[in-house]
């Protein structure tokens, strides 16, 4: 959401800056005062400055690498975040109507057994599968790894396959970016900076 508003001010900077180029570009040529882009670049932003323009363009180089290493080293966190959350906490996301409280023994051994039933069905089915196909088809493959394997969950077995598919599903959904949207947004700020 945030990237989305974020893109949309950049991109309207944007189009703000190359309107005003236009219009200034224009003016110099009614008054006969034809520059090279250049000379115009640096009178409207260089005016106070003692930078050269290579300078300028080094540093907006710059901007540009530094926002998009810091987003992609965001990213990787958030990315390292959720896979500690999806394989090691027993109360992951789940709705309300599959909430079950059990006993704080028997804890360790449902994670344990739901954390395995992950790592089956994220072998079993590729990326593509799991993001394209109807949530009752990834449960019933859930259901057949426990009927297949004769496990005997711990607590409520529907609760587990709700669990299990929501930690599938969120392993892949956290993973999915666009790189084109990381670069754009980067060189929006170099432009914009």
């Amino acid at each position: 959401m945030y990237f989305k508003v974020l893109f949309g001010i950049a991109i309207a900077c944007v189009i703000l800056l190359i309107m005003s180029k236009m219009r200034r570009s224009k003016e110099a040529e009614q008054d006969g005062n034809t520059k090279g882009l250049a000379d115009l670049y640096k009178e409207m932003f260089l005016v106070e400055s003692k930078l050269s323009i290579a300078t300028v363009m080094l540093i907006k180089l710059g901007i540009f690498v530094v926002v998009l290493l810091f987003m992609y080293a965001v990213r990787a966190t958030n990315v390292a975040y959720y896979t500690d959350q999806i394989f090691n906490k027993f109360d992951y996301r789940t709705d309300i109507t599959y909430i079950e409280e059990l006993a704080e023994e028997k804890i360790p051994m449902a994670l344990e057994q739901e954390v395995a039933a992950v790592r089956y069905i994220l072998e079993l089915h590729p990326k593509e599968e799991i993001m394209t196909w109807n949530r009752l088809d990834i449960q019933y493959s859930i259901e057949e790894y426990l009927g297949a394997n004769g496990i005997k969950t711990v607590g409520k077995e529907d609760t587990f396959v709700h669990k299990v598919y929501n930690r599938v599903f969120d392993y892949y959904k956290y993973r999915e970016y666009s790189h084109v949207q990381y670069i754009a947004l980067a060189l929006m700020c170099s432009l914009c900076g």
